[in-house]
């Protein structure tokens, strides 16, 4: 959804006929979908790792930067609440991004070669398809009764 919003809004901010849209635009569109959706969704997976680590990530989760062992004590409950109420008591709001750097030189690059795959093998199936019917177009024309 979001590289398609980005699609659009490329072709309508350079004026461009989506013909000439080349592969450093969808590699480009690609990456950047990526990093929109995994930025607004990594909170949700930092709490989702944190949960399934069970109550003694509640005991480990430490201030951004901090050495040695300082941790914040462990909250009563495992409910995500919980959970998020522990990260932001110990980091803030850096506490529900940490870590989104390296994820994101993870799968940014995969994720722009995904999207330029499927726009090239869509181009290619689409001249196929378009030489196919050319060619149905040129065969004469058999009625019923003429064999």
């Amino acid at each position: 959804m979001v590289y398609e919003m980005l699609r659009v809004k490329v072709l309508h901010g350079l004026a461009l006929d989506e013909s000439k849209l080349h592969s450093g635009h969808f590699l480009a569109m690609g990456a950047c979908a990526k990093v929109i959706s995994a930025t607004s969704t990594y909170p949700l997976q930092v709490l989702k790792s944190r949960f399934y680590q069970g109550p003694a990530a509640l005991v480990a989760i430490q201030p951004v930067g901090a050495a040695g062992s300082a941790s914040v004590g462990p909250a009563t409950g495992t409910s995500m609440w919980a959970m998020a109420q522990s990260v932001w008591q110990a980091n803030g709001w850096r506490g529900f991004y940490k870590g989104l750097s390296a994820q994101l030189l993870k799968t940014a690059p995969s994720s722009a070669i995904t999207f330029f795959a499927y726009e090239q093998a869509v181009r290619a199936l689409s001249k196929v398809l378009a030489d196919r019917e050319v060619a149905l177009a040129a065969l004469p024309t058999v009625t019923s009764g003429t064999l």
